[in-house]
């Protein structure tokens, strides 16, 4: 999806198929493109959608949208997210965001990422009969997102509005792909791909580097998979004032069966996300690197999958650790602990 930050003397109306005037309830002004079309109407409570169609076909549509100052960021994410169902719904293609007030505010902020989260969908693999012919995507690749301010400070505004959803987005990407596709070597080239793009220093490390570091909890997990574990280590250092660094760990078993301890048939059909915690530290950290914040941080995640075969890890096991602690494995579907 296309998005850009413009000026509202350059907007046009029968440009859009759906218009998003979103004021507050002290201190906006309405573009004179649009007072004919919006309803002279004051008291609108949040959530409240006012319809108005601006031209004989039913889908140009200009929706006022009034937030009240003291709405908060779960308030804000419920109005986009309707929204952005009205989109859908409407099957509009050309959507434009008006803000009107003349302050530039954190609400702004939160309803552009919702919106732009909300709009993402995964749609990828959808087919159509026996042809296999591909589903019209409901997030269409013309799909358009222009936000109209004349605010000189909604720059920083619609940036981290922006670069944050892009985050959020990349990790529902990595969680949405199923296992046979997202294993843990493709999670780790996606993190790399991603990461390096901006200015984040990436290591993968290979199960021979991995066996070499006495990973041997990490290994007992992997060993029952074709797949190959990687472990990856993302660097961001950005703030060479500071000896802090933050640590970010997350889990990254790209496909979970339980192992000889294996889950029911329908405890395994979400199990491609159990490496939602990977996802989102490498959403996070790249978040850091796109805004340029003033941090250190390092990311670890360790990438496999826990599966079962002859070679697989049992219950009752007595296997060693990196740390040179030996456990003992009570529940193989405990391996993320």
């Amino acid at each position: 999806m296309k998005t850009k930050l413009l000026k509202l003397n350059s907007f046009k109306k029968e440009d859009y198929d759906l218009v998003y005037l979103i004021s507050d309830e002290e201190n906006s002004k309405v573009p004179s493109i649009l007072k004919d079309d919006v309803q002279k109407e004051n008291e609108l409570a949040l959530n409240t959608l006012l319809k108005s169609n601006y031209s004989n076909n039913p889908r140009k549509m200009l929706v006022e949208l009034i937030v009240s100052k003291d709405s908060t960021n779960r308030e804000i994410s419920i109005l986009a997210k309707k929204a952005s169902k009205e989109v859908k719904a409407e099957k509009a293609e050309k959507i434009a965001l008006i803000f009107a007030s003349e302050d530039a505010k954190k609400s702004h902020t939160q309803f552009i990422k919702r919106m732009i989260v909300s709009l993402d969908e995964f749609d990828t693999y959808k087919t159509n009969g026996i042809e296999n012919s591909k589903v019209e995507s409901k997030s269409k690749p013309g799909l358009s997102l222009d936000v109209y301010s004349n605010n000189d400070h909604f720059d920083d505004v619609f940036n981290e509005a922006v670069k944050t959803a892009d985050a959020v987005n990349f990790a529902k990407y990595l969680v949405n792909e199923p296992a046979n596709i997202m294993s843990p070597t493709k999670l780790a080239n996606e993190a790399k791909k991603m990461s390096e793009k901006n200015g984040i220093d990436v290591e993968i490390k290979t199960q021979e580097e991995i066996e070499a570091l006495k990973m041997d909890a990490f290994l007992a997990v992997s060993r029952a998979s074709v797949q190959e574990p990687r472990l990856i280590i993302m660097r961001y250092m950005n703030n060479k004032e500071s000896d802090e660094t933050i640590g970010l760990i997350g889990k990254g078993v790209t496909y979970d069966s339980g192992g000889l301890a294996i889950k029911p048939a329908k405890g395994m059909l979400t199990m491609h996300a159990d490496m939602g915690g990977s996802a989102a530290v490498i959403g996070a950290i790249n978040l850091l690197a796109s805004t340029n914040a003033k941090v250190n941080a390092i990311a670890v995640v360790a990438a496999c999958e826990n599966m079962i075969s002859g070679d697989a890890f049992r219950n009752g096991d007595i296997i060693s650790s990196m740390s040179g602690k030996n456990i003992e494995i009570i529940n193989t579907d405990a391996e993320g602990r």
